[in-house]
């Protein structure tokens, strides 16, 4: 029997303990379009792009004259309007929190 040492060991680990917002996407970027961000829980921004993950913390941010169409794992359709800010709280399956902090919102 090959025992787990060294490297492959640690990574291993440090992939156990990581947050699984890491690994498991809430949704997939469909439109993206002008100035739209996602900030999650360690408050680190990132510019989103068509098929990027979404997760599970993160808060959505559009610009002026941007939108963003995201499609959730459960394939619901999320569209945010401009000047927007919506926090995904808690994504589990079917069963989502989300807090609209500002402007506006639809889904299917």
């Amino acid at each position: 029997m090959k025992r787990l040492t060294g490297l492959p060991l640690y990574l291993l680990v440090l992939a156990l303990l990581l947050p699984t917002p890491l690994w498991a996407a809430a949704g997939k970027v469909v439109i993206a379009a002008g100035d739209v961000f996602a900030v999650n829980a360690q408050n680190q921004r990132r510019l989103l792009q068509r098929r990027d993950n979404v997760f599970e913390g993160d808060t959505l941010i559009t610009g002026a004259n941007s939108n963003l169409q995201l499609r959730l794992e459960d394939n619901a359709i999320l569209a945010l309007r401009a000047n927007s800010q919506l926090r995904i709280s808690d994504y589990q399956g079917e069963q989502v929190v989300m807090e609209l902090l500002t402007g506006g919102f639809r889904t299917i």
